[in-house]
């Protein structure tokens, strides 16, 4: 004989625990709305400091300070250090690159992993926010980009390369003779979106 009290009991249990994993989903896709919003407003904020330190410091011709680690100028502004900025046309990026890179400095703008633009060794993270490197994954081959210096020094890149790598691949990541390498997570933090550059000229 069915127990149709327990059988309601059941569904009741199983209708909230659908509730909540609806609601769950709603809870986390406002969050990705807001803090996707909200980096695009931090990168915003971070590359008119930049500039407006950058232009100050250029005007007052200063001499501006060497990282003694990667040997590149910097300026200071918005809390944090600056060492150029990356423009990627056909993504229509423009930003900033901290550095050194730090998970805080990363929630509002690129930073520098490794190397130097000087010795063509610059490593660049972001994470994978539309406004930072959420969409580096469909750049095609021949795509330009190009890093001003805090110098003054400009690169031009042609992208050679998008591969995926595991995200422990560090060894990986540091391999091959590459002049610029960009990185960022997929969706999760599964794999690593790793786009390779060579300098055009």
């Amino acid at each position: 004989m069915v127990d149709w009290s327990k059988k309601k009991d059941c569904s009741k249990a199983l209708m909230g625990l659908g509730i909540l994993l609806a609601a769950g989903a709603v809870g986390i896709s406002a969050y990705n709305i807001w803090d996707s919003s909200r980096a695009e407003a931090a990168v915003e904020a971070s590359l008119e400091a930049y500039e407006e330190e950058l232009t100050a410091a250029e005007q007052e011709s200063e001499a501006l300070p060497v990282d003694e680690n990667s040997g590149m100028t910097f300026v200071e502004a918005d809390g944090l250090c600056w060492i150029g900025e990356l423009e990627i046309p056909s993504l229509q990026l423009t930003l900033p690159v901290a550095d050194p890179w730090s998970y805080p400095s990363l929630k509002k703008a690129p930073c520098r992993y490794t190397g130097s633009a000087e010795e063509n060794s610059l490593i660049i993270a972001a994470h994978n926010y539309k406004r930072h490197f959420g969409n580096i994954g469909l750049l095609p081959e021949g795509a330009t980009v190009k890093f001003t210096a805090v110098s003054g020094d400009v690169y031009e890149y042609e992208v050679e390369k998008v591969e995926t790598l595991n995200p422990y691949a560090v060894d990986e990541m540091l391999s091959g003779d590459w002049d610029l390498t960009l990185f960022t997570c997929t969706y999760g933090g599964r794999k690593r979106v790793t786009v390779r550059c060579g300098l055009v000229g």
